[in-house]
């Protein structure tokens, strides 16, 4: 910025010159170019090459010069009569080009441009070399310039001119300052896209789910770094080569992001065909950072042969940015209505990447700009600016505005979520009932904020408890549902019956058809005053008795069939029985290593209270609702006492 401030001051002093009458000085001081055709070129390194009486015998015209790829320095020799230079004040020489060279005048090196051996130059530079000839020396000049190219590129041949020093330099600074001029719009454009992806990402940011967002950010970025880069150029503005160079390749992984945000939008994994494509649009990346690494002659020669096939790698990334969305969304006619207007915007900005691409593949055919090409170049780049703008704001207000919908859902299910939270604490008991002849301990400890494990225990008229411990498959609303069925059933049929498999076999029917795939373990068991133990169970886990497993008949999970019958087991407790029962999220807790908490362990802390029990399961690494129940029998003489 600040040297195309410094270039707009020294046009602004050439206008006022210009006004103030000085416009036959003007006119002497125009800078003169050296016409190609007073040049000739050789491959090759040989510092006598500079002599001015060289005979240049196996040199070849320099019109005709194009670059090979096999030799990473040639020499440019013209002759030319400099003699109108002697009556100026600080006559010099400008250099056009964006390369490492060397200049010479009548075999004097009068000045360079970056480091020759291996190639690494400031581009954005016309340097202006004083001359210091006599007359003579003036009339029959020869001008020699040694270049070295570190990467192959299309470029124009050096371009030099003569004339005063002050308005060479100002020749120069009013052209970059036109070009820069005529390119702002489209880099204003740009540094809205830009600015766009970072509010993509703090988008992002605020839900991490949403992965299209930081996809699409990252498209923005690319487009800005590739716009940034070729303003930089056109404005000529000084910049490191290996800089604007590796933002370039940078920018041109634009492929990656956009493929992967197109079909991140339809909901679908980006196909095998579509990566290997990317991947072939990554090689001009790839071959940048080659430039880059490898030393001057393998990285010409890298540079060289990706250019042998570049016309084909536009295209073939053409057909993948156009082929993006027709496949992603196909088939079109049963697009979701939320994403109409995404697909739309999706398809216009590769069309527009597409035509751009086009008339880069039908512009590389020919050898030379011509003004016409320069004109719709310049009208295309205006309108793929503000189109892919207009595309990418469509799209940031499309994707908030599902953000938006998305956060209102999440709200939405939050509410249920408390919701049936709020009817989990209902249905689980938080204070024990107290029953003379027993002493009961619980704990209920779900792995998620809703669980699916459940128990009830109710004193009976006879002095003993009537227990129920169950686990329903899966987690969240549903579970919490189920769980409040089947706590309001056990509550019911417990006034009319306490025979364990006849409350068994009434859930059962009730359940039946209701657990949606799922499934439900149950067991219910009553204990007397007399320590009378009856129990019956529908595929749940055997309660333990003094640390011993009970062995109890067992029955099919609730709901699977209405026709399925649980026998009872009948036990006689002893006093001071401790009686342990549990959820399988104890048995199935699981270490770091993958291994089971098991049933061998279990069975060797079952004695335990029922605190120790769950907090050594949580310890080892739950991974589902752990719940533990204890009933210790202290007998009938407590019970009646």
């Amino acid at each position: 910025m600040i040297q195309l401030l410094r270039r707009l001051a020294r046009c602004a002093i050439a206008c006022i010159l210009a006004a103030s009458g000085a416009r036959s000085l003007l006119v002497a001081q125009t800078p003169v170019a050296v016409s190609h055709q007073q040049c000739v070129w050789r491959a090759g390194d040989n510092l006598a090459w500079a002599a001015p009486n060289l005979v240049e015998k196996d040199w070849k015209p320099y019109t005709g010069w194009r670059m090979d790829g096999r030799s990473p320095r040639i020499w440019v020799r013209c002759q030319v009569n400099l003699s109108p230079l002697a009556g100026l004040a600080n006559p010099a020489l400008q250099f056009e080009y964006g390369r490492a060279f060397q200049a010479f005048l009548n075999g004097r090196q009068i000045g360079s441009n970056g480091e020759l051996s291996g190639g690494w130059y400031t581009s954005g530079l016309a340097p202006v070399f004083p001359i210091h000839e006599s007359a003579s020396g003036l009339e029959h000049a020869v001008i020699a310039v040694r270049i070295s190219y570190r990467a192959f590129e299309e470029s124009e041949p050096v371009r030099i001119w003569a004339g005063e020093e002050e308005w060479l330099k100002e020749r120069y600074d009013s052209i970059a300052l036109h070009r820069s001029h005529r390119f702002f719009p489209v880099e204003v454009c740009y540094l809205a896209i830009g600015f766009a992806g970072f509010l993509l990402f703090g988008m992002y940011l605020n839900d991490r789910h949403r992965l299209e967002l930081l996809l699409l950010a990252m498209c923005c970025w690319c487009q800005l770094i590739n716009r940034t880069v070729e303003y930089i150029d056109v404005a000529a503005m000084p910049t490191p080569w290996a800089l604007s160079t590796a933002l370039f390749a940078a920018g041109q992984c634009l492929g990656l992001p956009i493929v992967w945000f197109i079909f991140r939008l339809a909901g679908k994994r980006v196909p095998w065909l579509f990566r290997i494509l990317i991947g072939v649009g990554l090689l001009h990346s790839i071959q940048l950072l080659l430039d880059l690494a490898l030393p001057v002659n393998l990285s010409l020669r890298a540079s060289a042969a990706f250019y042998s096939v570049y016309p084909a790698q536009i295209a073939l990334e053409s057909l993948t940015a156009l082929a993006t969305p027709l496949v992603a969304f196909w088939p079109w006619s049963g697009i979701e209505k939320r994403l109409r207007g995404l697909a739309l915007c999706c398809l216009l900005w590769v069309s527009f990447e597409t035509v751009w691409l086009a008339f880069v593949i039908f512009t590389s055919a020919f050898s030379e700009e011509t003004t016409m090409v320069q004109q719709w170049a310049n009208f295309l780049l205006l309108i793929r600016a503000f189109a892919t703008l207009a595309v990418i704001v469509a799209l940031v207000a499309l994707l908030f505005r599902n953000q938006r919908r998305a956060a209102e859902e999440r709200a939405l299910l939050a509410g249920e979520m408390q919701a049936a939270r709020s009817v989990q604490q209902v249905i689980i008991p938080e204070a024990i009932p107290c029953v003379p002849g027993f002493a009961i301990q619980s704990v209920y400890k779900p792995a998620g904020q809703i669980g699916g494990d459940f128990f009830q225990v109710l004193p009976t008229a006879s002095g003993g408890i009537l227990a129920v411990i169950g686990d329903v498959s899966g987690k969240g609303a549903p579970a919490a549902m189920t769980v409040s069925l089947l706590v309001g059933a056990f509550r019911a049929l417990a006034h009319y019956t306490q025979s364990p498999a006849e409350i068994l076999r009434a859930i059962n029917q009730c359940m039946a058809g209701r657990n949606s795939g799922g499934f439900t373990t149950c067991l219910v068991l009553r204990v007397d005053a007399d320590g009378t133990l009856t129990a019956a169970n529908a595929g749940h886990i055997a309660p333990y008795a003094d640390g011993k497993e009970l062995p109890l008949e067992n029955g099919l999970p609730l709901g699977l069939s209405a026709e399925s019958v649980y026998p009872e087991t009948t036990v006689t407790l002893h006093p001071t029985t401790r009686l342990t029962l549990l959820t399988d999220g104890v048995v199935e807790a699981q270490d770091a290593r993958g291994e089971l908490f098991g049933f061998e362990r279990t069975a060797a802390i079952s004695s335990e209270p029922a605190e120790e029990i769950a907090r050594s399961a949580q310890t080892f690494g739950q991974e589902d609702d752990i719940t533990v129940l204890t009933l210790d029998y202290a007998g009938a003489e407590a019970a009646y006492a």
